[in-house]
Formats: C-alpha cells, sequence, structure tokens
C-alpha cells in the first residue's frame, strides 16, 4: 500500500477566495496615520519651496473643514496664473485642483 498525505480538497477551493477576501476588507478598514498639523507659516513656506523647486511632495490634506478626515497624495505641485494649486499626480498621470485651506501636512521629497 502506498501512504500519503492527503489534504481534503475543500482546503484547495476556499483558499483562493478567502486571500482577495482579505486583502479587500484589509484595504477597506485601513486607518491612514494623521501626521503632525502644521502652522500656516510652515505651509506656506513648504509650498513655496515645492512651487519653485519642482519637487516631488506628499500632501496629506482634510476632506473637509468640519471632519478630521484625510487623503493622501504624492505629485509635484503647480500654480497657475490666477493662482490655482494643482498637484500632478505622479502615479495617475493627472492633475488634482487643492485647497490650500485643507492642507494638513506636507513634505519635500528630496533626490
Amino acid at each position: 500500500m502506498q501512504n500519503s498525505v492527503i489534504q481534503p480538497s475543500s482546503i484547495f477551493w476556499t483558499r483562493p477566495k478567502i486571500k482577495p477576501l482579505l486583502k479587500y476588507m484589509w484595504s477597506k478598514f485601513q486607518v491612514p496615520v494623521l501626521n503632525k498639523q502644521l502652522t500656516s507659516a510652515d505651509i506656506i513656506q513648504r509650498l513655496e519651496l515645492a512651487v519653485n523647486l519642482q519637487v516631488p511632495v506628499k500632501l496629506q490634506i482634510n476632506q473637509s473643514f468640519y471632519s478630521e478626515t484625510t487623503s493622501e497624495y504624492y505629485g509635484q505641485l503647480h500654480q497657475t496664473a490666477a493662482g490655482e494649486l494643482y498637484i500632478y499626480l505622479l502615479d495617475k498621470s493627472q492633475p488634482l485642483l487643492i485647497n490650500p485651506a485643507l492642507i494638513r501636512h506636507i513634505i519635500l521629497e528630496s533626490n
């Protein structure tokens, strides 16, 4: 007789379905880390450097004036002649309009 270790067949069809489900659940319930709220003088100074030097930045922006829900973006900052502030998202290759009053934290990426 031949002896062999055989796993039950139920494990084979459940494992491929559980792993994507857990990955999806993890992404939905993941909470972003809140960086320290910078003062307005620090934010203005860093915005000027980012626009003038054209270095990539990481922005943490509040969703609204009345909540602590934040979004994080990574890209290059640009300013139009009218004074509007855009971030060109490097991962999605598209511009996004930014309200400077909602900026919570900005990090300049060094080369």
